[in-house]
């Protein structure tokens, strides 16, 4: 099934960039795969330091058992920061985000981030979720840096 091949590509490319001693780490999901996002990080909650990771999740469809108790996928005070964009161009995804950023903020979630953008397939469009993003990490999730050994 679809979700189990591409949690193991998940899985491959965090150990991928463990492996290559990568200390910041953005996991970015899109629609559907934020629910993928959120079940790697059920499995590896105890590895995911707040300097060092990051959790972005573009127009997230996610099923209401989510919405019903994050902290099942979470664990209790998710400390790494999460922005959430929101799509003001669909109707339904403005109604949604308002339970999404309750469910967030009852598991605790210390750094929870809604950015609302009028979402279409412009190259404008891209370029202006890119400058989002980029400011969003330099300020909520600057990142650690390791002093050499």
């Amino acid at each position: 099934p679809y979700a189990q091949r591409a949690l193991v590509h998940i899985e491959k490319a965090m150990e991928h960039l463990k492996q290559e001693s990568y200390q910041n780490i953005v996991l970015l999901a899109h629609r559907h795969s934020a629910e993928l996002a959120l079940e790697y990080i059920k499995a590896h909650s105890g590895e995911l330091s707040s300097p060092g990771f990051a959790l972005i999740l573009v127009e997230p469809r996610l099923a209401e058992s989510y919405l019903l108790d994050m902290t099942k996928w979470l664990g209790q005070s998710f400390a790494p920061p999460v922005m959430d964009i929101v799509n003001t161009s669909d109707p339904m995804s403005e109604k949604y985000s308002e339970e999404r950023k309750l469910a967030f903020l009852r598991a605790g979630v210390r750094s929870y981030r809604q950015a609302f953008l009028s979402i279409n397939q412009s190259e404008q469009f891209h370029d202006g979720l890119v400058k989002r993003i980029k400011s969003w990490l330099e300020t909520a999730a600057p990142g650690m840096t390791l002093s050499p050994k």
